[in-house]
């Protein structure tokens, strides 16, 4: 079951959709955040998006993830387990489900 777990997330961040969505749950929390480069990485981070830059992106998203606090990250909810947003799951889930190559039998 872990293993299978383990390649759901591995599809689920290979896509460009699910850091924008890292994304979107680290910038909902950037109000918790006391440090000044937050706002401005929040920028960087929809330039990004506008721009299809995926790289980008995902510097942004994790230099959000240190800049907010520990308990608001996405990255510490992995880490220690527990299941990303609500929110983002869902995203996840139904893009899952609609992959064909997901699809058994």
């Amino acid at each position: 079951m872990r293993l299978a777990q383990r390649l759901s997330n591995a599809a689920f961040n290979r896509t460009p959709e699910a850091w924008e969505w890292y994304f979107e749950d680290a910038a909902s929390e950037v109000s918790k955040c006391r440090d000044l480069r937050a706002p401005s990485a929040c920028h960087r981070g929809q330039a990004a998006i506008d721009r299809a830059d995926n790289t980008e992106l995902r510097r942004v998203v994790k230099a959000l993830w240190q800049l907010l606090p520990r308990a608001a990250t996405a990255q510490e909810g992995l880490r220690l387990g527990r299941t990303m947003s609500q929110r983002t799951a869902s995203r996840a889930t139904a893009m899952l489900v609609d992959n064909p190559f997901l699809r058994v039998g």
